[in-house]
């Protein structure tokens, strides 16, 4: 009996956790370094049409340097709907690192649409750093959270 509730409490949990999100996926990156060269590849299905928010979401280590990270997102469904940059701010005015810190790690969710209306469908989203440089280091990963916009 006690199995039985256990399995159904965490059943509620796990469904209840990926009814915040439409879509949700981080990739890692390979010495903790975003090459430019590197694009990030999210293919993604949304179920019922409407508005969503289309989040980029960056973890990074402490002693990253930059106080932003410029990127580019381009946003595609048979034909491109995003085609933008986006300047994801990593530190505030006094230099305080942005986002939720834990020991060395700092995770920071960024909105770069806050309401684009999506159809049902599979999409793709490609992110890639364009800051200039060669590579970035101290990134740990690169994601995306597409979510009901509110």
């Amino acid at each position: 009996m006690k199995k039985l509730i256990t399995l159904a409490l965490l059943s509620i949990v796990m469904s209840s956790c990926s009814a915040l999100w439409e879509y949700r996926n981080i990739h890692e990156l390979m010495d903790m370094t975003w090459s430019a060269s590197d694009k990030h590849v999210f293919d993604f299905e949304i179920k019922e049409e409407g508005n969503y928010e289309v989040i980029i979401m960056i973890r990074h280590l402490h002693g990253f340097a930059m106080q932003t990270i410029p990127v580019h997102l381009n946003l595609q469904k048979e034909g491109v709907l995003v085609d933008d940059n986006y300047e994801i701010p990593i530190r505030d005015e006094t230099g305080d690192y942005l986002g939720d810190g834990g020991g060395d790690l700092w995770d920071l969710d960024y909105t770069a649409i806050e309401s684009k209306s999506l159809a049902a469908g599979k999409h793709q989203a490609i992110i890639s750093q364009i800051s200039g440089q060669d590579e970035l280091n101290l990134i740990m990963e690169v994601g995306l959270m597409i979510k009901k916009a509110e």
